[in-house]
């Protein structure tokens, strides 16, 4: 039963993620002139210097929404996640070729408040 539960948590997540992915403007009506993005990526625990995880997610341009929204790496954190969207946009809006900062997750783990947190480095070129 607990297992069917977390599945259908699990599908509600990713629906509602569609959705706003969806709902979003497109990336290029809101960047003009760009040519290509990446987004390095580093979550770690706010204790701890090292990171629990790195990954790069490249940006497919001809449809992505103008949105970046991480989910939380803990498998135990509940409603939480990093929207760095607003950084992002506004260095993506400005032309800036790297734009950077991190994200505390906002969700619960268990009983506490999740102690995660994301450093991101978003990586543009222009035409």
């Amino acid at each position: 039963m607990w297992s069917r539960d977390r599945n259908n948590e699990a599908a509600k997540r990713a629906a509602d993620r569609r959705q706003r992915e969806n709902d979003a403007p497109r990336l290029l009506e809101t960047a003009q002139g760009l040519k290509s993005l990446f987004i390095e990526l580093q979550e770690s625990d706010q204790r701890s210097a090292e990171p629990t995880s790195r990954y790069i997610r490249r940006i497919v341009l001809a449809t992505a929404p103008a949105l970046f929204f991480f989910p939380c790496g803990d498998p135990k954190c509940r409603g939480g996640g990093h929207d760095v969207t607003d950084a992002v946009l506004t260095g993506l809006r400005g032309h800036q070729p790297r734009t950077q900062g991190e994200n505390l997750c906002t969700g619960v783990a268990g009983e506490t408040p999740c102690t995660r947190k994301l450093h991101f480095e978003a990586v543009a070129a222009f035409s």
